[in-house]
């Protein structure tokens, strides 16, 4: 074959392929236009009209949220706030009789109308928590430089951590100008759970509970007692502080938490307990603990009991030092706010933002305004008078 023919193949090969790519970089440019389309206009909702319809429903039939409207009393004064504080753009609205914007917030479409009622839809009930009340919520890029701007600006709010899986949510909320409540948060972090990005069930199962990987039931209840040592407050039960030394007080404390009214530690009560701390165990593994205490072979742990099981777990040595590491959950060598605030949770005990800064500026000798070992170990022992 002459030379020439081979070459004029080749170019006709290569003519073919450069086309090719030409017309996939094509439909992955149209492809990228149609993606940043739906994102413009909030994303792409539910499954369209080939989703399978439920009977009785509407499902199939709902593309997404639209709009949240809210009822305000200055439209002009909720613009402002919306737009200029939040970022919210303004949208094109229709000329309707009463007063009000259309504003965009980055995946949906807030709707401001005036009205006399104001003060009536904005209103809440008295002593309800502000994660309790209707409200509509943000995400951040920067948790930390939302809060520190809003303390530049003199913004006011509250602010809560709030124990989620194996992790912390912070959430600030504000108010509108009419009462209505705006959160703040990274509940982004949450994702993958909320949505259920993790499809192998043992997998997410270990992931929910992997900072306690090594630990017995007996060290995960330690630390159970040493997060409770942190909070003040009276033993529950008890009438008078001279009933108990000072170790007998703060182990009761625990104890109470762990059982019923009987005043006995029944196993399925210390399961319960342990697996709502994330410690994954099972009726026959507590059984077999509560049997090696169990001196009147009732079944149950009684308080004598409990002591003399958990008392020599309470001394500076490895035990101790184990139950550290589990509430410190990223392993860097020392407890925070959020740390403790999670093992406080596990146990059923509430703290907020004043209480959890006051509880570990109480043991943080430092001043750095965390707990390390040493602080850890020497709170332990001016509670359980252990040295």
């Amino acid at each position: 074959m002459a030379p020439g023919l081979l070459c004029g193949k080749n170019a006709t090969s290569d003519v073919t392929t450069v086309k090719d790519a030409n017309e996939r970089i094509a439909e992955l440019e149209a492809k990228v236009a149609e993606l940043e389309e739906i994102s413009r206009l909030g994303g792409a909702g539910f499954s369209g009209e080939s989703a399978e319809m439920k009977e009785g429903s509407l499902m199939g039939f709902l593309r997404k949220v639209n709009h949240v409207s809210r009822i305000c009393a200055d439209a002009e004064k909720s613009k402002e706030f919306y737009s200029d504080l939040l970022g919210a753009t303004v949208l094109n609205r229709p000329n309707f009789p009463s007063p009000g914007y259309w504003l965009w917030l980055g995946n949906v479409q807030l709707h401001l109308i005036q009205g006399e009622n104001a003060s009536v839809e904005a209103s809440h009930a008295d002593g309800v928590a502000t994660g309790n009340v209707n409200h509509i919520s943000f995400e951040t890029y920067d948790f930390d430089a939302v809060e520190a701007q809003c303390k530049a600006l003199g913004v006011s709010y509250t602010k809560n951590l709030v124990p989620e899986g194996n992790d912390v949510i912070h959430q600030l909320f504000l108010s509108d100008p009419d009462g209505h409540y705006i959160e703040i948060c990274d509940c982004d972090r949450f994702s993958d759970f909320v949505f259920g990005l993790t499809p192998d069930e043992a997998e997410a199962k270990k992931l929910a509970a992997e900072y306690l990987e090594g630990a017995d039931l007996l060290g995960t209840t330690v630390a159970a007692i040493a997060a409770l040592s942190f909070t003040p407050g009276e033993t529950p039960g008890i009438d008078t502080q001279d009933e108990f030394d000072q170790s007998m007080t703060n182990l009761h404390r625990a104890f109470k938490l762990i059982a019923g009214p009987d005043g006995h530690i029944q196993v399925d009560e210390w399961t319960q307990f342990l697996n709502r701390m994330g410690h994954e165990t099972t009726p026959e593994e507590v059984a077999s603990i509560v049997a090696q205490y169990d001196q009147d072979a009732s079944g149950t742990l009684d308080f004598p009991e409990f002591a003399k099981m958990m008392l020599p777990r309470m001394t500076p040595h490895q035990d101790l030092k184990k139950s550290f590491s589990i509430i410190d959950r990223d392993d860097d060598g020392k407890v925070t706010k959020d740390e403790l605030l999670l093992m406080l949770w596990g146990t059923g005990k509430r703290m907020d933002q004043t209480q959890l800064a006051e509880a570990i500026e109480s043991a943080d000798s430092n001043g750095d305004g965390h707990i390390d070992l040493e602080e850890f170990t020497s709170l332990m022992q001016d509670k359980f008078n252990c040295r």
